[in-house]
Order: C-alpha cells, then structure tokens, then sequence
C-alpha cells in the first residue's frame, strides 16, 4: 500500500469519501491512521481514535518471533458443501512468559459435484490442512517448535491412527497424512469451538473478523495444551438426540434398498462401532442398533409426510378439520412417532401392534423401500399378501396402489406372470403337400427320438433304451425304430434298418438335437472319405436333403410330434407299469407301428355303399389292414399284365382320394386363430421359455 491523493470540489464530498474508505478497508481489516487536507472543515469524519497508532506490544514483528517459542496450529473441517482448513500461529515470549496468537492464512474448497461421506469430506479436509500447514512452514523465515492438527472428526482420528488396510480412497489420502505429518499431532477439538467450521458456512463480512480472523480463546492460555481422549464413548442419549434433530443423517434417496439403508444408520449412529474388535466380523450389527436404525427411518419418514400434524401434536394442539387422513386420529407416542389411535383400543393384548400401528405415507422414499422389503420377504406372492402382512404393524396411505406398481415392476414377478406372444398359425410348408416327382412314401420325411423306456436287460436290472419315429410328412405313415442310447452310431444303424425296408428319403427334418446334428456330419464325411467319382454320381440321384427346425423352434416339428404322442398313448396302453426284454418290447413296438398305420386319415362314413376310410396302409400296404389280404387270386387263374394294370389303377385311385378327400381336412387351423398385437423388431430384448421337460416351470430366459 501507499499514500493516496486527491482533489475534491467541496468539504461535504471529502468527508463523504473519507467516511466509505475509513468503513470499507475497516471491514476487511485494515485501519488508516493517516489524514490530511488543507481545509479547517474537511475530515470532520475523523476521530481522534482514528488517529492513535496501534500499540506496539500487540504486533507480532520478525524480531518478536525470533525471540519466542513459535507453534502452528492447523484446524480443519468439512460439511456437505465445502471442505476449509486454517492456520494460526501462537507465539510464547519465554522472557515475560507472554502469548500471541495471529490468523496466518485459510483456504476454503467447495465440496465435490459427486458427493461424498461426511467422513470422507473430512478426510479430504485434513489432506488440505496438511498442505496448507507445509506451505505455511516453507514460507516462513522463523523457527517453528511444534505443529498441532486439529478436527473434530472422531472417524477420521481413527483411520490415522489404524494401521488395518482400509479402501482405496481413504488409503491413499492416509498414506499422504503420515508422510507429511506425525499420527502423535493430531487431536480432536469440539465441532463448535473449531474455527474451520465457520469457513464451511456462508458468512457476512462484518462477522469475518469475529469469528475468522479471530484465532480460538485457547490459544491464548499459557496452559500446556493436553490432547484429548482419541476414543469418545457413544451413549444412547446421543443416538436419541440424532433422533431429534431436524437435519437428516443422510439422503435416504442415495439408497435404493432397505438392507442397505438400515446398517448405514446403525453405522452412522455409531461411528467408533467397536473399532478393534467388530471391524473384522463383517459388521455384525446387534438386534438393538437395527431396531434404533429402524425407528430413525420410520421418524424421518413421518417428518417428511407429516410435518404439519407433528409439529401440532407436539404443541398439543388440534389438528387442521381440512386434514385429508384425520379420521385415522393420529397421536405421538412416547417415543416420537406417529401411531393411528382408531377403534381397536380395547382389543386384546394379543392384537398390542395391531391396535395402534405406525402412520406411513407410501409416496415417500423411505416408506417405498421398506415396502419393497416387504414384497420380496412374502416371497413375490402378490399385492393383498403382502398387504396383510404389513398392516400387522404399519398403516400405510396409499398402500395398495403402490404395492401394485411394485409388483409390475418387479422383475422376477414379470418373468413369472408373462404369457408368450401369440402369433396366427403360419401356412402348412410345402413338404406336407404331395407332388407328382415324389409321390413314393416316406419322400418327405420327419424323424425324431421319444422315451425312455425301461427294458429288463437281465434279472432286477433294468436299462434305458429309445424309439425314433419315421413319419411321411404327406401320407402320415408311420416307422419305428428301437435304440439302445442317443448317440450317431445307433441312429446310423436304426436310419440303415429304415431306408433298407422302406425307401431312401428325399428330404429329412428333424430338429437341432446334437445327434441328428453329428449324423448329418457323418454322412458328409462318409462321402468325403469315397472320393471316387463314379461313387458319387451313383449317390447323387439317392442323397437326402437335411433340414434343421429353428432352435427352441418345437412348432416346427407339430407333424411327428403330434404322431410321437399317439404312439406313447397306444404304448401305455399295451405295456402298462410291466417290464419286458428287449425282444417282447421290439415285438410290441412293431404292433404299435402297424396300429399308427391302420389309422383313418378322412371320416368314417355309417354307410355301407360309401368307400372305406383312407389310411397309411393303403400306401404301405395297398389294403387298410396288414392282416387281410389284398384280394383273391385262383392257382388256375395265370398272371397277367392286367393284374399289375388293377394295382396301378388302384394307387392312382387312392392317391386321388388323398387329394380330394385329406388335404381339404388340413384348411382348417387348430390353434393360433389370431395375433395379440406384438411385433417383434431387431435388436428387441425378450424372454425365451424353453422346453418345460428340462426346466423349472416359469423360468425364463434372457
């Protein structure tokens, strides 16, 4: 600073002037002693106190600090909008045994966007005081004696002094602490006797000074300061006083739980929480902090619900006639909270909870997550069950409304209750029609595997073994197959056995099971293995198409899987809960083929003169049953080429008949007769039900 000049036009506008820089440097402490003017009436403003100079015992000069004993001493703190540390110096005049103590600097931080534990925040804080205090010492040209640390964080006073591994965040911060400091400086000092406190707050200039610049009234005693106790014991009457304050702990809206918000509260009531000897069992909190913890949560929830009928409770006055619940007649009990006195109070005791239950408005966030709580502990069951459990000790407003929003969206209730699309049943494909190039059976072919069934391989030793099903996709006729296991090599032989008494198929379908998959591999490399290329134009006329159902695609496969039911009802039939070997079982299964084939494919007519119904047989077997004959021939009678012109004539006929008299039964859909609406786009998230044979009922998957 320097001396200043300058002119005026009159006496008024000097002591106008005079007047605002005397005020405005005053305010952020500085005096002006010095005022001069060449007119008598200037300056009246100034008083002779303005003039006096400060007394010189007061100031702390270079040569007064080099002869004292010079301490610093650094306080830090922290609130969820700004982090501050500050820096005093006490000086000791060994002589006179006098004390001085100065404001050296201070340095305010405000907190993070992403916000943080008050714990953490003052941990950072102390970080910044450690700093702060170093820069200090570098800077100054005198001899410092000792360094205090002071903050009234308990938590972190623990976290310096523990030599456990803590988590990342806290353990670098600590590590930075120890290096630059000494465990033994720090110290613990009352919140509202810490002067960093005051930097955390919004302040108005006239009260820096005061309550700033002004270092603590302990600093100035000649008392040889005493740290205080590391451990400060935790009583229920300060838990109780948590209860009460009007500032919460913390944002209930951070959790998004009840299991986690409850031990949060219990910790936060108890910050020691048994540090040496509970921090290694996972945080093993007793039935009484959760209970505490849990009448916290149900206050701060009332409060933010019911503040107005609270605070007229607590005034003893009556409640507001425009009070939308006061039919529930709320009163406050002894312990604070907020209980419906209706018209149970003389039930029995067994009723005690039921008679006054707590008051909860479900539109609050805290209420909502212990409703949640409730709907997973009744296990999912549905609204009026978990209803019936919760007014056992609570009266919500709104609660089955809410309850109903919870459980549309919970996922596990949606995966349960939902019904998969339905879609209108698709157009037959064009194997299931007959052709003029393929009117052979068993062109068109669908094949798969059914059972097991139980076969007495020797005495009390029973073993598993399989049918596959050939089935003309066209004539509905029907082969079957015994295989002891599902692996390639025994379909090869069974698919050998069925080509060499029927005919080599056309085209095959089945579905995506590893063991047609691995066959139709086999078969490529069979051919592969050849490699002669008279071989292969031999083959070429006979090779058989494989076609592969979509996966998960059972629908698919409806022609033999309707047919694989049919044969398992006439097995049941015939077998019973009896076991056979293995050649009655091959006998029986060769009856029930023969039974499959006898079927009628169109109506059964009552009258005489109408045809017979078309069956499989007629295509096997040129009769609708194997066991009679095709017709009677006499010895004397010599075979001639129009014996074999009546049979052409008469698979001509019964093919006709197939076309006229079967396909038309095939317009007509079962099932699927219309479309609920859903339309499936790419990249759409959905839920695929597998087959109820291999999982739980109800289990989707994503």
């Amino acid at each position: 600073m320097d001396d200043y000049i300058q002119s005026f036009d009159s006496p008024e506008s000097v002591n106008a002037t005079a007047f605002e820089v005397k005020n405005c440097l005053r305010a952020g402490g500085f005096r002006l002693t010095k005022f001069l003017s060449n007119h008598q009436q200037a300056l009246l403003c100034i008083t002779p106190e303005d003039l006096e100079e400060p007394k010189s015992e007061t100031r702390m000069t270079t040569q007064n600090l080099l002869e004292t004993e010079n301490q610093l001493h650094v306080f830090v703190d922290a609130s969820i909008v700004a982090t501050c540390a500050v820096v005093y110096l006490r000086s000791l005049k060994k002589t006179c045994n006098e004390v001085q103590t100065a404001f050296v600097i201070g340095k305010c931080k405000r907190a993070r966007v992403k916000q943080l534990s008050v714990p953490k925040l003052e941990l950072e804080a102390s970080v910044t005081g450690v700093r702060l205090l170093n820069f200090v010492r570098h800077e100054l040209s005198v001899e410092i004696s000792n360094v205090f640390y002071w903050t009234d964080s308990q938590v972190v006073l623990d976290w310096i002094g523990s030599s456990k591994k803590q988590p990342v965040f806290v353990a670098n911060r600590i590590a930075e602490i120890k290096v630059k400091s000494k465990p033994d400086n720090w110290n613990h000092h009352a919140t509202n006797l810490n002067p960093a406190d005051r930097g955390t707050l919004a302040l108005e200039s006239k009260e820096i000074e005061t309550k700033w610049f002004k270092p603590p009234d302990f600093l100035s005693t000649n008392d040889v300061l005493c740290r205080p106790t590391k451990q400060m014991p935790i009583c229920a009457a300060t838990t109780r006083a948590a209860l009460r304050t009007k500032t919460p702990v913390l944002d209930p809206k951070q959790f998004s739980t009840w299991t986690k918000i409850l031990p949060t509260i219990a910790l936060v009531f108890n910050p020691i929480y048994r540090a040496k000897k509970q921090r290694d069992n996972h945080h093993q909190y007793t039935v009484e902090d959760i209970e505490l913890s849990k009448s916290y949560l149900i206050q701060m929830s009332q409060v933010n619900s019911f503040p107005t009928v609270i605070e007229l409770q607590k005034g003893s006055r009556k409640l507001d006639p425009k009070f939308k619940h006061g039919s529930l007649n709320p009163m406050l009990d002894k312990n604070g909270i907020l209980r419906v006195c209706g018209r149970l109070i003389f039930a029995p005791s067994e009723l005690e909870l039921a008679k006054r239950p707590k008051l909860l408005h479900a539109k609050d966030h805290i209420c909502r997550l212990y409703l949640e709580h409730a709907h997973r502990i009744c296990v999912h069951q549905g609204t009026e069950a978990t209803k019936a459990f919760l007014q056992q000790r609570y009266y919500v407003i709104g609660l089955r409304r809410t309850l109903q929003s919870i459980r549309y969206k919970c996922f596990l209730c949606r995966r349960f209750e939902l019904q998969s699309i339905k879609i209108f049943m698709a157009p037959l494909p064009d194997c299931r029609f007959p052709t003029e190039n393929k009117q052979f059976t068993f062109a068109n072919c669908g094949l798969d595997f059914f059972g097991p069934f139980y076969i007495e391989e020797e005495k009390d030793k029973l073993q598993k073994h399989y049918d596959l099903i050939f089935t003309c996709l066209v004539k509905r006729a029907v082969h079957l197959e015994t295989c002891p296991d599902l692996n390639t090599d025994f379909f090869l032989n069974a698919y050998r056995r069925f080509t060499s008494r029927r005919c080599q198929p056309a085209d095959l379908y089945s579905d995506n099971g590893k063991t047609f998959v691995g066959a139709e591999e086999e078969f490529k490399r069979c051919l592969n293995d050849l490699g002669k290329d008279k071989i292969h134009k031999a083959l070429a006329a006979q090779n058989t198409k494989w076609h592969f159902n979509p996966p998960y695609g059972s629908h698919f496969g409806g022609a033999w899987e309707r047919l694989i039911q049919s044969v398992k009802r006439t097995l049941l039939i015939i077998l019973g809960s009896r076991k056979f070997t293995f050649d009655v079982f091959h006998t029986i299964i060769v009856e029930a083929e023969a039974m499959m084939n006898s079927r009628p494919l169109t109506n059964v007519s009552d009258a005489i003169e109408n045809e017979e119904p078309l069956t499989p047989n007629h295509f096997l077997l040129q009769r609708p049953y194997n066991s009679l004959p095709p017709g009677i021939f006499p010895s004397t009678k010599p075979a001639n080429m129009k014996s074999w012109k009546h049979v052409q004539q008469f698979l001509n006929h019964i093919w006709r008949r197939l076309v006229r008299e079967y396909l038309p039964t095939l317009i007509k859909r079962p099932k699927w007769t219309e479309n609920d609406g859903s339309i499936l786009k790419v990249n759409d998230v959905v839920w695929i039900l597998k087959d109820f044979t291999h999982v739980v009922f109800g289990l989707w998957e994503e």
